[in-house]
Order: C-alpha cells, then structure tokens, then sequence
C-alpha cells in the first residue's frame, strides 16, 4: 500500500506537496527543514518485493515517442502483495519552473510469496 499523500512533520509545512515546484517555499520553515514525516507513494508492505534488472525499450527517443521501461520484481517475503510500481520524471534543466519530481505513470502487481514478475511500465517523452 503506498501514500496517496504526504504527512507533514510540523503545521508550518501546509500545505504539503509531493512535487513542489523547485524554489516555491524554500526548503526550510523557521529552524525546521521542509521533509515530510511521510512522503507520497511511500508504503510499508508486511513483505519484501526487491526490483532488479531495469531495461529501456529504446534509448533513443523522439519527442512524440513513448518510453517504455521494464523491470523485474520478485516477492522475497512469505506473504502475497500487491506491489505499486511508480514512474517518477524530473527535469535537470529548463527554462520554466518545474516540480522536483512528478509521478507519471504507475501500475499494480499481484505477487505470491516467491513469485518473481517482468513489468512494463510506460510514460510519453512529452506530456
């Protein structure tokens, strides 16, 4: 199960945002940094899924492109668990404000105690 928000640590953090527009509020609050308790998207499963062996459909894509990306989860805990894999961008350099980090895509993954799955996942280069 994963967050579908952030927690704030302290009242002079509201609002919390999980992709906070970099420079917006500064990363502090009187003597208090601005992390949350707990972010978006953060969960603690009663099991362990650990992801391995992350590969790009295509590395060279055009703007109209698609990225598709696969991974491979496998449940190394003893209980079932539906496991949410998220696709988080972020831009290094541009000309606009842009968040910190924005989750795009996310997909869901039933897995048995053991169980090992490949998963695709895709996002547009452009959105």
């Amino acid at each position: 199960m994963r967050l579908p928000i952030s927690f704030a640590r302290h009242v002079g953090q509201q609002p919390t945002y999980y992709n906070q527009i970099r420079g917006q509020h500064g990363d502090r609050y009187a003597d208090l940094n601005q992390s949350p308790s707990f972010s978006f998207g953060e969960g603690l499963p009663y099991t362990r899924v650990e992801y391995s062996n992350l590969r790009l459909q295509c590395a060279d894509l055009s703007r109209i492109d698609t990225v598709r990306a696969e991974i491979t989860l496998h449940n190394v805990g003893d209980r079932a668990v539906v496991e949410t894999v998220q696709a988080y961008v972020t831009v290094l350099v541009t000309s606009v404000s842009w968040a910190d980090m924005a989750l795009k895509a996310f997909t869901q993954v039933p897995l048995d105690p053991e169980q090992t799955a490949t998963v695709s996942i895709t996002v547009p280069v452009v959105d």
